[in-house]
């Protein structure tokens, strides 16, 4: 759920909640409070029947990981409710393994596939499940193109519908005063660069006076934990100065937190196709 997720999670919760006859099957979590009812569309829990289907599982198969187990079995509980709902499309958001998986066991349903990420190592599951797909949709060019190059077959079936925020969230209110406030937004992992962000601070803080840092997020989506790299990040921020740890801030508290800020860094070390935090941001 969005409230545990990320930009993928958000997305499909604000764009679920605009379409009648929607459904999302998701793990449940307690901060919705237990309503299985959200807006306009039906949220159904499969975690409490999944587990169930894991536990079962271990007994039949020897040759598979706890994960590849909890995957299946995830996989298993939604095949049995879109076999309820007989859907005419199956809306697939990153998981191409899932998708081919879908696809086997409702080979008669048309599938769409929205990519947040670069495609994946290609393989014969995979190739099978873009070959059947009946659209791709990418948040941005560059994904499209990049999977374009490694899948050409995909240039007649893929668009493009952008990562977006709903503008009457982020209304802009003019700050009382400027001053000299740099904000990072995100999980703190290496790939997401939080590290380079914390050194970009402290040369700015050699020669700005009065600057601080705020870094909003931890290493897990929603979560409380924390690891050894973020660990390592607060020690660093520590030797530096004036740097902030938020923790996780839900998002609609979001807007007060870019409003105090007068920069965002967002120093990903991998091809960030489009990161809301910038859409935020701006």
């Amino acid at each position: 759920p969005a409230v545990r997720g990320g930009a993928v999670e958000r997305i499909i919760e604000e764009t679920a909640g605009e379409m009648p006859c929607q459904t999302v099957v998701s793990p449940w979590d307690p901060d919705l409070t237990g309503e299985k009812i959200k807006g306009s569309f039906e949220w159904v829990d499969v975690e409490a029947e999944s587990e169930d289907v894991a536990q079962r599982l271990k007994c039949q198969v020897g040759d598979m990981t706890k994960d590849q187990i909890a995957r299946f079995a995830y996989l298993n509980c939604v095949a049995s409710i879109i076999e309820e709902l007989a859907p005419d499309i199956i809306e697939v958001h990153n998981r191409v393994g899932a998708l081919d998986y879908l696809q086997r066991e409702f080979p008669e349903r048309k599938t769409l596939l929205h990519m947040y990420n670069e495609l994946g190592p290609s393989g014969s599951t995979y190739e099978r499940a873009l070959r059947k797909v009946d659209q791709v949709v990418f948040v941005s060019a560059y994904l499209r193109n990049r999977g374009i190059r490694r899948f050409p077959f995909l240039r007649s079936k893929s668009q493009i519908v952008h990562n977006a925020v709903h503008p009457a969230d982020w209304r802009v209110t003019p700050p009382r005063r400027r001053g000299r406030h740099v904000l990072f937004v995100g999980r703190t992992t290496r790939t997401k660069g939080a590290h380079l962000a914390v050194e970009a601070f402290a040369k700015v803080k050699r020669v700005v006076k009065g600057a601080r840092m705020t870094i909003v997020g931890t290493p897990f989506f929603g979560l409380k934990g924390v690891n050894k790299y973020h660990r390592e990040l607060e020690r660093r921020a520590g030797r530096v100065g004036s740097v902030v740890f938020t923790g996780h801030v839900p998002y609609q508290a979001l807007r007060e937190t870019y409003q105090s800020a007068d920069l965002l860094l967002v120093p990903s070390l991998f091809e960030d196709p489009l990161p809301c935090v910038v859409l935020e941001a701006m």
